[in-house]
């Protein structure tokens, strides 16, 4: 017999790498990842033209939109892609968009 050392249970790779991630400190970055990953399958591709996630950290994300009419849209907007956002990563991960004028890029074409 080798050694005592003891089997651990398997553990989900999902639950592993959030480890690995957070003890990295790179867990936000993760986050932020899959928020930009997801933004134009929750919004559409006509906003994400015109609307692209900056910035997300605590809960907040910040929204770039490309002029004042877009961003009174997304101002009606906002629960529904918040409740859409969280059905996708989680209950409660997505807790407020700010929205923001400014230039938005284009979103880089799907492969």
């Amino acid at each position: 017999m080798r050694g005592s050392r003891r089997r651990e249970s398997p553990v989900k790779l999902s639950t592993a790498l959030d480890e690995v991630l957070r003890g990295l400190g790179l867990e936000g970055v993760l986050k932020e990842v899959t928020v930009r990953r997801l933004w134009e399958e929750v919004v559409g591709p006509g906003i994400s033209r015109r609307a692209q996630p900056e910035d997300f950290r605590g809960g907040r994300l910040r929204v770039r939109v490309s002029d004042s009419v877009w961003l009174h849209q997304l101002s009606l907007m906002r629960p529904r892609i918040i409740a859409q956002l969280n059905q996708r990563m989680g209950e409660g991960m997505v807790k407020e968009i700010y929205l923001s004028i400014g230039k938005v890029d284009r979103p880089p074409p799907k492969s």
